[in-house]
């Protein structure tokens, strides 16, 4: 009973399925720190990898913790928001690459958007 625990702490995104309020979004948020781990490396193989093993991990943790609450797709379990992020975002890896620079992040949201700071 331990592992689906655990399982259902991981698809519950460590507990930002929890929030109050919209907890989808919270659970995005830690998309982009997955969507960071994974691009950080530069590498192709390792990217398009972490995404397909997050989509199957996804599938498993989200179907334990579905058992886990006895629920079918409760607002808790977030895990489908946190791997979609890098899926969303291969448009723009494909266009800008694997090693940006968060000054480039920063300059391109100055340049399309008028935001004058951003943190990276």
């Amino acid at each position: 009973m331990t592992y689906k625990r655990i399982a259902l702490f991981i698809a519950e995104g460590f507990g930002t399925g929890h929030a109050p309020i919209i907890p989808g979004t919270f659970g995005t948020m830690l998309g982009f720190i997955w969507y960071y781990a994974l691009i950080a490396p530069g590498n192709w193989a390792f990217f398009i990898t972490g995404i397909l093993l997050g989509i199957i991990g996804s599938v498993i943790l989200a179907d334990i913790g579905e058992e886990v609450l006895g629920k079918s797709d409760p607002n808790s379990i977030v895990i489908d928001e946190i791997i979609a992020i890098p899926i969303c975002l291969i448009p723009w890896v494909c266009k800008h690459g694997l090693t940006m620079r968060s000054e480039e992040h920063t300059s391109e949201l100055q340049s399309r958007f008028g935001i004058s700071y951003a943190v990276f």
